[in-house]
């Protein structure tokens, strides 16, 4: 007997769409380049921005930060 699959559901934000998808989709994703990573938080993560160092990066916008890790750049949005 095999675990349970790790995502249930899928939310893909696009420029242009939203798409959901379930676990039977796996084989009509959108290429990679078209994804886009997201943390969301309550709380600065002080330790985490302290230890980046340079991949961690302020945007123009306030409570919305880039963490950079290698070719991925992952959003990460402060909400308080």
């Amino acid at each position: 007997m095999t675990g349970p699959p790790c995502c249930v559901g899928l939310i893909l934000a696009t420029s242009s769409r939203k798409i959901v998808l379930s676990n039977n989709d796996n084989n009509n994703l959108p290429a990679a380049e078209r994804f886009q990573l997201y943390a969301v938080t309550t709380a600065f993560p002080q330790a985490l921005a302290a230890s980046m160092g340079f991949s961690w990066q302020a945007t123009d916008q306030l409570g919305v930060y880039n963490l950079i890790l290698g070719k991925l750049t992952i959003i990460v949005i402060v909400t308080k």
